[in-house]
């Protein structure tokens, strides 16, 4: 599994969005603020999102994903953190992978 950089426990969850039968050559929009009741500062909030798939996805936060997008595989975790009111971007690369967007706060 790759390593990104981070070793301990949540604060709290937010909730988990997953994902499936994410077509393979195209890009999927993912809402990471979807279902939140709530937003807990005025403006800008961030939000840190660990990601798992079942298969290879390419990966774009903040954006649109395509061929080019960060890879990971089933072995990864990718943990990134986006404002609120930006997509992650969601591209198959093998079959229809799934893919699980886990939100938290650390």
């Amino acid at each position: 599994m790759a390593d990104f950089g981070f070793e301990g426990t949540w604060k709290a969850e937010l909730g988990v969005i997953v994902e499936t039968n994410i077509t393979n050559g195209a890009d999927t929009q993912v809402d990471i603020a979807q279902g939140l009741t709530f937003l807990p500062n005025a403006g800008v909030t961030y939000i840190t999102c660990v990601i798992t798939t079942s298969a290879n996805t390419r990966i774009e936060i903040g954006g649109v994903s395509s061929a080019l997008s960060f890879l990971i595989t089933s072995a990864d975790k990718f943990i990134c953190t986006l404002s609120h009111d930006r997509p992650i971007g969601l591209w198959g690369v093998t079959g229809t992978p799934n893919v699980t967007i886990q939100r938290v706060i650390i």
